[in-house]
């Protein structure tokens, strides 16, 4: 018999354990990341990548520049200078 009451004041103790757990982790207040959903810092690499454009594509089989390329490309010697 002497085991049966061991076995409940170990269940006890651990469901006042995790209880005392979960009531500590939903009372922390959430911080906001530094970065996240923030435009990027003028003159870094990110900016002129989401501003600017990074990428200037071809068309397939053709080195010929479309009106898009050369949109980008205007805005890059821009930013640049």
């Amino acid at each position: 018999m002497k085991s049966g009451k061991g076995f409940g004041r170990v269940c006890i103790i651990a469901g006042a354990v995790f209880l005392a757990a979960g009531v500590a982790a939903c009372s922390k207040q959430k911080h906001k990341q530094a970065g996240l959903g923030s435009p990027a810092a003028p003159g870094t690499p990110a900016e002129f990548s989401t501003v600017v454009g990074d990428r200037v594509l071809f068309t397939t089989d053709s080195s010929e520049l479309t009106p898009e390329a050369r949109a980008i490309l205007r805005g890059q010697a821009k930013w640049l200078a």
